[in-house]
């Protein structure tokens, strides 16, 4: 199975969140944007502004975010890819959809 992770799904792994993906880890391929690894990491230093995060706990996560996406295909975004994002689409598009 080949499989795409937005980063919320990412982030569940990394900060070893209930409800984690049941599928975890059993994908022939697992792709993912550039975009998600700039979310994993926003997401990581947020946490450790709000005081919620030690240096050991930061150290952590950020290995486990590093070691995380060494195992996916990155995909990156071109000119074309991001101007598409910022049109309209037919049917109701969140954030993360997009």
């Amino acid at each position: 199975m080949t499989v795409y992770l937005d980063s919320s799904v990412i982030l569940r792994f990394v900060l070893q969140q209930p409800d984690l993906l049941p599928q975890w880890g059993r994908w022939e391929s697992a792709f993912t944007s550039e975009l998600s690894r700039i979310e994993v990491f926003r997401a990581i230093d947020r946490i450790r502004l709000e005081g919620r995060l030690d240096d050991q706990g930061l150290s952590d996560y950020v290995g486990r975010a590093n070691t995380t996406f060494a195992h996916f295909h990155e995909i990156f975004l071109d000119r074309p890819i991001l101007t598409r994002a910022t049109l309209s689409f037919a049917t109701v598009i969140g954030t993360l959809d997009a």
